[in-house]
């Protein structure tokens, strides 16, 4: 998967989830003020249509727990693969280091090098 685009899915996904949160948190204080106003007493299917809607209210906080678990993790995953990118970068910029240390360092044959290679291979390999 493209970086941009599981970090984009992700950050939407989170702002989803904390929507959902929000509007739990809110029907469960609906729900509770329902509960206070004493009809359940009362109505034996008004207290029975309650404990449903509790019922759903808890499976819905469930499933968005386990959401915003996965979003955590695609967050995760899409700033590891940010590292990797930049680390990638460096490596590249090292391995052509280490090139051209070897090219001016690999000596040639039976020819002694000149004072002036004998530092460029130094501040090559340094």
């Amino acid at each position: 998967l493209d970086v941009d685009r599981l970090r984009a899915a992700t950050e939407q996904t989170l702002e989803a989830e904390k929507a959902a949160a929000v509007a739990c948190v809110d029907a469960r204080k609906i729900l509770m003020t329902k509960m206070k106003e004493g009809k359940s007493v009362e109505a034996p299917s008004y207290q029975a249509e309650v404990q449903r809607i509790q019922s759903k209210l808890n499976s819905m906080s469930q499933e968005i727990s386990k959401q915003r678990k996965f979003a955590i993790q695609g967050e995760k995953l899409w700033r590891a693969k940010l590292v990797v990118r930049e680390t990638e970068s460096s490596m590249t910029d090292a391995e052509k280091e280490v090139e051209k240390a070897e090219i001016l360092t690999t000596p040639l044959g039976d020819e002694r090098p000149s004072d002036d290679h004998v530092r460029e291979m130094d501040a090559a390999v340094q």
